[in-house]
């Protein structure tokens, strides 16, 4: 095309390539690489050129998908909300709630979220849309959806209907027989397994997810899936292998991914970094990473790396409470103002276990009951139980 005259004729088809490349270079490089950043700055400028179209469209979706700024993000995802509207277009509907649903979700809406999800998968039901990965981001939009939902359901209080979701996810991937899609479907269960804090079960999603990638040259998951099992194997027993493996993984995503799943990577960094005795090292990266996920509105897991920055300094046993206190609080209203009640009540679990061990029995009596009323959906939950259990044992101390 390069050897050609620049004719609208020429620029349309180098429009359908660049829509073609981009979404296979996400996975072979990383939806934050140079290269894919690269493709989808040349498409905007090349749709600015040309009468508006359906092929603007994925190029639109990929330059929401290289957002820095997830205020921003959120921007994007109206624009384009508002222009598939405009053309009443049910494809183009699809993928807008696509974003939007992914952009609620980082925002930490997740009511907004499920919303979208609905709004798409019903459309997604009333078409064929199994050829979109190749043009969007390289994953099916109802895999993602479902998996999605699985996430969202955990954070609610809700997880027996988060795993019939990923349930329905991994059905549909072994339907599609898609790579793209099966690696997504494995990065949204794997962060699934590590909400629940089931490390055996992270290390064998993360193996699976290494060689799949190194099979496939897909550098973005590898990275990612380094992150994974450097947790993995720090909670299972060899904490100097974790902390290798996660430094590595998270150096590259600092280079080739985007920042959406960066605070679950810091937190689990900061746990790793504590599990080999360098908690002021801990602190301070977490803490350095808060404000800067505040600033651009990466709000998803906030509660919970608010929770380990008051967490962590109680591991060196130190005699003040009152500052660990106050980070446990916080964690506690922004996990609250966000509903994910799961991520409230182990807020409220590592706030009573303070208050009681400075004999505070009534108020750490009264913050696990606040949070544990209307869980029952909850019963059978790691996080439920020791919530229970820790209120059990208050009640009798208190006797």
């Amino acid at each position: 095309l390069d050897q050609l005259k620049e004719t609208p004729e020429v620029q349309a088809l180098r429009l359908q390539l660049l829509i073609r490349l981009g979404p296979a270079l996400i996975s072979l490089h990383g939806p934050g690489s140079v290269e894919v950043e690269e493709i989808y700055t040349k498409g905007y400028e090349l749709c600015r050129s040309l009468p508006e179209s359906q092929d603007h469209f994925p190029v639109y979706w990929g330059w929401w998908r290289l957002s820095r700024d997830f205020n921003e993000m959120g921007k994007r995802a109206d624009e384009l909300l508002g222009r598939a509207q405009a053309r009443r277009d049910e494809e183009l509907m699809l993928q807008a709630h696509h974003c939007q649903w992914a952009a609620h979700f980082n925002r930490g809406d997740f009511e907004g979220c499920l919303a979208h999800i609905d709004d798409g998968l019903n459309l997604y039901e009333r078409g064929d849309y199994r050829t979109h990965a190749t043009l969007y981001g390289n994953h099916d939009a109802k895999v993602c959806g479902h998996g999605e939902r699985s996430l969202v359901y955990w954070l609610i209080g809700r997880p027996e209907e988060a795993m019939e979701s990923e349930r329905l996810a991994q059905a549909w991937m072994e339907a599609l027989g898609h790579g793209g899609s099966w690696m997504h479907h494995k990065d949204i269960t794997i962060m699934h397994r590590l909400y629940r804090r089931d490390a055996e079960e992270v290390l064998r999603i993360a193996e699976e997810m290494i060689a799949f990638a190194e099979e496939q040259g897909f550098t973005d998951h590898r990275a990612k899936a380094l992150v994974f099992a450097g947790w993995a194997h720090a909670r299972l027993g060899n904490p100097s292998r974790g902390l290798s493996e996660i430094r590595e993984g998270l150096e590259r995503q600092k280079v080739i991914g985007t920042r959406e799943d960066f605070p679950v990577y810091y937190d689990m960094f900061a746990e790793v970094l504590a599990l080999n005795g360098r908690i002021d090292e801990a602190l301070e990266e977490t803490t350095a990473a808060q404000a800067e996920f505040e600033a651009m509105g990466l709000n998803v897991w906030l509660p919970e790396l608010r929770r380990r920055i008051g967490y962590l300094p109680q591991q060196r046993m130190r005699n003040d409470p009152e500052p660990a206190i106050s980070d446990h609080r916080e964690a506690l209203e922004l996990a609250t103002e966000q509903g994910a009640r799961t991520l409230s009540l182990r807020a409220a679990t590592s706030l009573a276990s303070i208050m009681r061990n400075q004999g505070r029995i009534e108020d750490a009596c009264d913050t696990l009951e606040a949070r544990l009323q209307g869980l029952e959906t909850m019963a059978g939950s790691a996080d439920y139980a020791a919530a229970t259990a820790l209120l059990a044992t208050t009640r009798r101390r208190d006797a």
